[in-house]
């Protein structure tokens, strides 16, 4: 069952974040390390706020994945509404074993970011060269992979 967050599944959720960003080391070497408290406030705040939006993906209880989101503006032009994903959380354990868990999380983050307005997806990712699995996923939805994120230390 795909469903809205409630506050009950913040620490659920604040757990499959962190251990996503965990032990990835381009990220550690930036010194780039999930911190629980902003993790609790960001879910907290997109749980409240109408542009943002979490969903998890529930079996027998128990939350086996989910999807964090808004809507909001593209940046140069104000008329066009995206939908940008700001995290999408499957756990490895998780991963294969609910074919259907990713597709029902993705589709009704696009059902609901089409509800607010909005026209385009942004899916930001910290997917890797070495990840053409996943790559490979998001073409077969219909996404086009353009850019990548270079980061540094300052």
């Amino acid at each position: 069952m795909i469903r809205p967050a409630e506050y009950r599944d913040i620490p659920v959720m604040m757990e499959m974040c962190a251990s996503f960003m965990t032990d990835v080391p381009e990220l550690e070497a930036l010194g780039m390390t999930p911190d629980p408290d902003t993790i609790e406030f960001l879910l907290q705040d997109h749980i409240d706020l109408d542009s943002c939006c979490i969903l998890v993906a529930e079996v027998d209880g128990q939350i086996i994945g989910g999807i964090i989101g808004l809507v909001a503006p593209w940046q140069w032009n104000g008329n066009i509404i995206t939908l940008i994903e700001r995290g999408w959380f499957i756990p490895k354990e998780n991963r294969g074993k609910y074919p259907m868990a990713a597709l029902g999380l993705r589709r009704q983050f696009y059902k609901w970011g089409k509800e607010q307005g909005a026209t385009v997806l942004v899916m930001v990712s910290t997917v890797r060269e070495e990840s053409p699995r996943v790559i490979e996923h998001y073409k077969k939805d219909g996404m086009i992979h353009m850019d990548n994120n270079f980061l540094r230390r300052l």
